[in-house]
């Protein structure tokens, strides 16, 4: 398993990044793979329950989406993009912009709507420029509600390369079951679930629980060294309820498997196994040589080239096999990325 950043890269045709959800979010194709026994077979998500046992725990992540895309305007005109990563004390608040050149300690920017040009009656101040995430700062909470429910877009990634999001994407980039406010980036192996879905799961006697990561910059800022063991992630703030811990031990007590609703999910509980702490943050990054303690099966989208999440998957999986697998999934012209397909990884390596 390498430890190089440049064997986790391949290419991909552009024309199968989703750029939309389907219209029924259940439709997606399911691509089933077993790294112990070298198979892969063609599905849809539909066919879930095939692969699953009674008694078997399915685990996904609650964190709901923040409309935490901005655009502003400076006092000499420039526009700015922000996104809004994490809440700090006193209404400060963690964010990436674009561009940065010319900001500085004290720098007000005015927030505006891109499809009305309407501007916020509020302003936002720099308050941090230091090297890592800037930040800044609303006067009050009651200006940062305002920021977010009228004036913040979903943050939907750059390769989804639509001007911006609209009202389709504040329902379709979250999941059903989302109920935690503090991400900036859908969980999304949990966007393909319906209500239908968890209904079909109770009566199919495969218990269903959450956990809660919000999903920030460890997820997804690119990594920047060659040496992949060089690469700090950035920490993200889990939770796991009572009950959440009650069902994994019942599921252990009958030997059943614990599948993992997408990498936050897998990141959440191995961060509790590694820890023993129900709630905090977490800087895991699972690569080559990391063994899952309380996770058996996965079910993920399929990953950008060279990111912390595909590594994720190759750790698991085997390097070599994985990306034979990722190929697999192009030839058959799977949909890539946040609204595409998923993978269904049943054993690990």
């Amino acid at each position: 398993m390498s430890e190089f950043l440049s064997d986790y890269h391949f290419e991909f045709p552009p024309e199968l990044v989703a750029q939309t959800p389907l219209s029924e979010r259940s439709a997606s194709r399911m691509l089933v793979v077993d790294p112990v026994e070298k198979s892969m077979s063609h599905h849809y998500f539909k066919d879930l329950l095939e692969f699953l046992n009674p008694g078997d725990l399915l685990v996904g992540n609650d964190t709901q989406v923040r409309p935490c895309r901005f655009f502003a305007r400076k006092e000499t005109g420039g526009q700015v993009e922000l996104l809004l990563l994490q809440e700090r004390p006193h209404e400060e608040w963690e964010v990436l912009l674009s561009p940065s050149r010319g900001l500085k300690v004290g720098t007000p920017l005015f927030l505006f709507r891109r499809d009305t040009g309407e501007v916020a009656p509020i302003q936002i101040t720099m308050s941090s420029v230091t090297p890592g995430p800037f930040r800044v700062q609303f006067k009050n909470p009651e200006e940062a509600q305002l920021a977010f429910t009228r004036f913040g877009e979903m943050p939907l990634p750059p390769y989804i390369s639509r001007p911006q999001s609209d009202a389709a994407d504040s329902l379709r980039y979250q999941t059903v079951f989302a109920k935690n406010p503090g991400a900036a980036a859908a969980p999304t192996a949990g966007l393909h679930f319906t209500e239908a879905m968890k209904t079909r799961l109770k009566e199919a006697q495969v218990a269903w629980t959450t956990v809660t990561l919000h999903v920030g910059l460890g997820t997804f800022l690119p990594i920047r060294s060659e040496r992949i063991v060089d690469h700090v992630m950035h920490r993200e703030w889990y939770r796991i309820e009572a009950q959440t811990l009650a069902a994994l031990q019942r599921c252990r007590e009958r030997g059943a498997k614990v599948v993992a609703v997408g990498t936050t999910s897998l990141r959440a509980l191995e961060a509790f196994a590694a820890t023993g702490q129900s709630e905090g943050v977490t800087d895991l990054f699972i690569r080559p040589g990391y063994r899952p303690k309380m996770v058996q099966a996965l079910l993920t989208n399929f990953h950008q080239p060279k990111s912390t999440l595909l590594i994720l998957v190759a750790a698991l999986g085997g390097r070599e096999f994985m990306l034979k697998t990722y190929q697999a999934a192009m030839e058959n012209k799977y949909r890539l990325f946040s609204y595409g397909d998923c993978m269904l990884l049943r054993n690990f390596r």
